[in-house]
């Protein structure tokens, strides 16, 4: 049942995210759309996202199996604020004490003890963006 929820949420996210109203969710949600590491298939869907400059960095839970396809430097497009980007996704190395840092800076709200608690439960990913190359195709669309 879960994982039904799921699915229907994120496809109205998804369709939020690629509509006009994007503007509602871009702020905290983005679309991230990559292909698995064996299979080749395409998985896309809505995620939860801090930026900083030209570097995205996400959360996930453990439990969640896609994070192992950007275990090593992949290839990965994000749609934010209805804009389509390339980037470089990997995962980062497991220390406690930095996801904890970096959750708390992401849920400034939660309580420290439930941070500490759930940092080892998480695995952290960064993006880097392709911005040149987006502002390139942008300019020359003009």
């Amino acid at each position: 049942m879960e994982k039904f929820f799921m699915s229907m949420s994120n496809s109205v996210v998804s369709a939020v995210l690629r509509s006009p109203f994007h503007r509602l969710m871009s702020g905290s949600l983005m679309l991230l759309r990559f292909h698995g590491r064996t299979s080749g298939r395409l998985y896309e869907f809505p995620v939860e996202y801090m930026r900083h400059g030209d570097t995205i960095t996400l959360f996930t839970r453990r439990y969640r199996r896609w994070w192992m396809n950007l275990q090593s430097p992949a290839p990965v497009t994000v749609l934010l604020y209805g804009q389509e980007i390339a980037g470089i996704a990997e995962q980062l190395p497991a220390n406690h004490a930095h996801m904890v840092a970096a959750l708390m800076a992401r849920y400034p709200w939660m309580n420290p003890d439930v941070i500490e608690e759930i940092a080892d439960k998480r695995v952290m990913l960064t993006i880097k963006l392709n911005v040149a190359a987006q502002n390139a195709r942008e300019i020359a669309r003009a």
